[in-house]
């Protein structure tokens, strides 16, 4: 299933490539919680004051997700949606009743290592430091409600996305 999910995302990212002037796109790679590298394209949408996006976020799980944004007045805010990876949080629940010390260190080891991606809708709301049009830094909040994509737990979730604009 995730190697489906990359497929896609890797057929939209050529998609935007070729359906828009090479100025338009912006690439973006940053980091922030839960997902530690975030790699980011987008194009304009409609007008100059909208864009669509597309990224890939990698932690200990990993996931993708598609967006749209709204500038805002002023040149450096935007609103909008997420569909895809909103969040990341902790997947395995360990019930070991044994209480052998091997067995709790690698159930505290698993509960460490083993996140599950929240997929769904989120609000997000940017940050341009240098404009929306700008290379430069960018800031990204991300909040909302989905599914954990292994255990299926309904969640609010979210996170923060700093990342440098090309």
């Amino acid at each position: 299933m995730k190697f489906f999910h990359f497929n896609l995302l890797l057929i939209l990212i050529l998609g935007f490539s070729f359906s828009a002037k090479a100025s338009e796109i912006k690439f973006s790679a940053g980091t922030g919680y839960p997902f530690v590298s975030v790699l980011d394209v987008s194009m304009p949408a409609m007008n100059d004051d909208q864009r669509f996006f597309a990224n890939v976020k990698a932690g200990l799980d990993y996931g993708f997700s598609l967006g749209f944004e709204q500038q805002l007045s002023g040149n450096n805010q935007t609103l909008g949606f997420t569909l895809g990876a909103i969040g990341s949080r902790d997947a395995t629940h360990c019930s070991d009743t044994t209480n052998n010390s091997t067995s709790e260190f690698i159930c505290s080891l698993f509960e460490v290592l083993d996140s599950e991606t929240t997929n769904g809708v989120a609000l997000n709301y940017s940050y341009y430091f240098s404009g929306v049009h700008n290379s430069g830094v960018k800031i990204r909040f991300e909040g909302g409600y989905g599914q954990s994509n292994r255990a299926n737990v309904n969640r609010f979730d979210g996170g923060v996305i700093l990342s440098y604009q090309f």
